[in-house]
């Protein structure tokens, strides 16, 4: 709600609380109470529900900003986006209230997932989501000066497109630009376009590691075909899963803010990763089939196939030259991971990949997905690399 015109300032006071260490939903109103009560007399007996209407009176009288930040540490990991846990069921009810009851306060929730009361609610409630987009060209050169670099500085522009003006990615590429490169773009953008540093990977993996496995599985998807794909064709891929299942993980997965939406052509709505979200995916992917390949070998058991099982490293639907790509950037990269986790030998590797081979296509009583072809393909670039050597 606005503040009046006859008011000089549009808050009375202001509290920001990080919810990283998830306080109880008890714990956090209490405290919210005391800050606008200026008193630490808060009653203990009263229940939830009681305190939240508490809150809202003073919220009424009087004008706040409340900011809780890291909301998502709230939220079910494993499942889709938005729903907090069981034991904190009372920020839901808290957010519920704030959003549908009157009052002349304002709550800025600070979070990597939306809530789904935030998307549930009314229409005509005074709730409004903004997501935080890249930094503009001009704000973005305005960074970049600030770490040593003309404006006028051969590459820069490509470089700000390439990261689509992320902040944080933009200053791991300038820190290693002049470590590494002596502070040449073009000699950067001339090896590499995006670096991950372990700060955004250890961020990447958290908000990773809470997606349920069917988000995952879509991420995958979308990094395989490095490009906007739309969802009759991911259902394609996605064969096992109904296509509302479908459907509603991809929301949840725009709600986490971790896929993007084109829209080429009118009725026509496509679904791609940003490029650092797609290098890490991409890079978590190569990981893991490597993984998923040592444990077949390991054990000689087919069920540990894993991702050779249930994703194709290349789409045959795609076009040459994507398919080249593909190629390039997940079956080479795998091959070469596999060559150094074998000590460089390249005829180690190679009998490796025969002798699944030959275990699939004798004990192939059960379907084992894309594992054939993945394994075809991949023991074709290692015997391309062997005629080479």
């Amino acid at each position: 709600h606005p503040p009046t015109p006859r008011s000089p300032h549009p808050f009375k006071g202001g509290i920001w609380r990080s919810l990283r260490y998830t306080p109880s939903a008890t714990e956090t109103i209490t405290e919210l109470l005391q800050f606008v009560t200026n008193s630490r007399a808060i009653p203990t007996t009263s229940t939830l529900d009681q305190l939240i209407s508490q809150l809202l009176v003073y919220l009424r009288t009087d004008r706040y900003l409340i900011a809780l930040d890291d909301w998502e540490s709230l939220l079910q990991e494993g499942e889709l986006a938005g729903y907090c846990t069981k034991e904190h069921e009372g920020y839901s009810r808290l957010l519920k209230r704030l959003a549908e009851e009157q009052h002349q306060s304002c709550l800025l929730l600070i979070s990597w997932d939306q809530p789904v009361e935030l998307t549930s609610a009314d229409k005509d409630a005074p709730v409004f989501v903004f997501k935080l987009r890249g930094l503009q060209s001009e704000e973005a050169e305005r960074l970049l000066t600030t770490r040593g670099f003309s404006p006028d500085e051969p590459g820069l522009i490509e470089l700000i497109q390439i990261h689509r003006g992320n902040p944080a990615a933009l200053k791991i590429a300038a820190t290693t630009i002049q470590e590494l490169f002596d502070g040449d773009i073009s000699q950067f953008l001339a090896q590499t376009s995006l670096v991950l540093g372990d700060v955004l990977i250890s961020r990447l993996d958290h908000q990773f590691g809470r997606l349920s496995d069917l988000e995952k599985s879509v991420m995958y998807w979308l990094s395989i075909a490095g490009q906007p794909i739309s969802l009759a064709v991911l259902k394609e891929e996605v064969r096992t899963v109904s296509r509302s299942d479908l459907i509603a993980a991809l929301e949840s997965l725009r709600r986490r803010s971790l896929i993007d939406k084109h829209s080429d052509f009118p009725g026509e709505v496509l679904f791609v990763l940003e490029p650092v979200v797609m290098k890490y995916v991409s890079q978590r992917l190569v990981t893991q089939v490597c993984l998923d390949f040592m444990n077949t070998i390991r054990t000689q058991s087919l069920e540990k196939l894993g991702m050779l099982r249930s994703h194709a490293l290349i789409r045959l639907q795609d076009p040459d030259e994507v398919q080249q790509v593909q190629t390039r950037l997940i079956l080479h990269r795998i091959r070469n991971h596999l060559i150094a986790t074998l000590d460089g030998n390249l005829d180690r590797l190679r009998t490796h990949l025969e002798t699944i081979l030959t275990l699939l296509r004798t004990q192939h009583i059960q379907p084992f997905g894309y594992a054939e072809f993945n394994l075809v393909k991949l023991l074709e670039i290692t015997k391309a690399l062997s005629s080479f050597s």
